[in-house]
């Protein structure tokens, strides 16, 4: 998978509600971390008297008022520090008695969204909203928008890093504060990128953040895949002196390597172990029981063990014409410079070489035929030769007991096929010749080769051959008169010609 990690995380978006609306809690609230601030609504219990519970908002002054005490400051306190303050504060009042504050109600309030979006200006959010959830909607974020490399500036001065994608591929909640009143969000461009490819379980280009190390870079692509070779992972990293040249060099990521820093522009491959888990597969179909793909070991399978594992042949199967094709290993015709030449040229000006090498290549298919080997296996023997590597395919046709009769023929197609006869034979069934044909060049073109041959009373026909009767070629007789006495006359032209020279 080569997608840019930073795309596929925007593609992905997250699941969190628009900024503003009633947003799910993702838990109860922590007491310790929550901060109390203008807007939240508190209630406050008596337990073991009958006063009864109070309710009160923090106005923006950043204080709730009770009856028995007044105003009592609570923005700025933790939820777990203002109930111990109120707690003091009405202790005085109600002796003896348990008070418990609770938050009843999470204000809302506005921060600022800035940088590298489409719409920079000001949102309505709630106190346990986070950062991720102001830039829910992809369509704020401009082209090239950072997500590792953001900025959150709180009132009191304090600027907190973002790094969304961390948050969103590794679950890192640091990397995704909450939202506070008053926060500005600061969404900068994205600048430097670092890569990380081979077998990891997300390869790809990530925007680059000071501070991290080869083992983060790792994690943000998901990990190593199964095989992983991290012994000898290696590193291209760009000189920065000369950004045109780099150097590479090999890291050991089960040692103290994983701990290296990542700089701009720097590459990470990671090799797949020697020989892990490789899987060799062949396939076999037609005419045997159960046709598909096996697993085999290498150098142990062959041809007949192959059909064996797969059911033997059907009733229907012709072992003759099985065939092993070798895909990528025997060159094509079409690969060959030769043959694309003698492609290109008129056949009456080939000699007679050629011409014999443009039928070869023509006849010629990619991989092997193993026609001998195949038909040895008809006869239950043979076939433990041939070793099958991985990638082969082997194809068993079903019989076709026929033979195609075409050319000057009164009735051309399929003649069923008897081992006794020859292609007049089959002719003959056919209607026999028409006052056309050209019986001297009848041909048998053999169905497994298609090589041609000429037939005779005693050349064997086998199954699925075409017996072929060419017809005679058309003659243009007054075109070969007009051209028969052009010649003469030229003849006599030149018999004259030579006449007077003599003389």
């Amino acid at each position: 998978m080569s997608a840019d990690l930073m795309e596929e995380v925007r593609r992905q978006g997250t699941s969190a509600p628009v900024a503003g609306s009633e947003v799910a809690l993702e838990g109860a609230i922590d007491p310790a971390v929550y901060v109390v601030g203008p807007g939240d609504v508190l209630e406050i219990a008596y337990v073991g008297m009958s006063q009864p519970a109070e309710r009160a908002r923090v106005t923006p002054s950043g204080r709730i008022h009770l009856e028995a005490t007044g105003p009592v400051g609570v923005a700025g306190l933790t939820l777990t520090e203002a109930e111990d303050a109120l707690r003091d504060v009405l202790s005085r009042f109600y002796g003896g008695t348990r008070i418990t504050v609770d938050l009843v109600e999470v204000r809302k309030f506005r921060v600022h969204l800035l940088g590298h979006v489409a719409r920079p200006g000001a949102f309505t959010v709630r106190a346990t909203q986070r950062a991720s959830d102001l830039l829910e909607d992809p369509e704020l974020l401009r082209e090239g928008a950072s997500l590792r490399n953001l900025t959150l500036r709180r009132q009191d001065g304090a600027a907190i890093q973002v790094d969304l994608l961390r948050y969103q591929l590794l679950g890192d909640m640091g990397g995704n504060p909450h939202l506070e009143d008053g926060d500005v969000l600061v969404v900068p461009a994205q600048k430097d990128s670092v890569s990380v490819f081979g077998r990891v379980a997300r390869q790809g280009f990530v925007e680059f953040r000071r501070g991290d190390t080869i083992g983060d870079l790792v994690a943000l692509a998901g990990g190593f895949d199964a095989g992983a070779d991290t012994v000898e992972v290696e590193l291209r990293r760009f000189d920065p002196v000369n950004p045109d040249r780099s150097t590479t060099r090999t890291l050991d990521l089960s040692a103290g390597d994983a701990t290296l820093s990542v700089e701009p522009g720097d590459g990470v491959y990671v090799r797949a172990q020697l020989n892990y888990r490789r899987e060799r597969l062949v396939q076999i179909w037609g005419e045997v029981f159960f046709p598909g793909v096996y697993a085999i070991e290498k150098d142990q399978e062959t041809l007949r063990t192959l059909i064996q594992r797969a059911g033997g042949f059907t009733d229907d199967a012709d072992p003759a014409g099985t065939e092993v094709n070798r895909p990528g290993v025997f060159d094509r015709p079409e690969d060959d410079p030769e043959f694309l030449r003698l492609q290109s040229i008129p056949i009456q000006e080939m000699s007679h070489e050629e011409f014999e090498y443009l039928k070869l290549r023509s006849r010629q298919r990619e991989g092997l035929a193993s026609a001998i080997l195949a038909e040895s296996l008809s006869r239950d023997e043979g076939g433990e030769n041939l070793i099958l590597r991985s990638g082969d395919i082997v194809r068993v046709p079903a019989q076709n007991l026929a033979v195609d009769v075409q050319g000057a023929v009164r009735n051309p197609g399929f003649v069923p096929w008897r081992s006794a006869r020859s292609a007049f034979d089959y002719i003959d069934i056919a209607g026999g010749k028409t006052e056309r044909a050209r019986t001297g060049n009848t041909r048998i073109i053999r169905s497994r080769t298609g090589e041609r041959v000429r037939a005779a009373d005693d050349t064997r026909v086998d199954p699925g051959d075409l017996v072929w009767v060419p017809e005679k070629r058309d003659r243009d007789w007054w075109r070969i008169t007009r051209e028969t006495v052009t010649f003469l006359a030229q003849i006599g032209t030149l018999v004259v010609i030579i006449n007077n020279v003599n003389n």
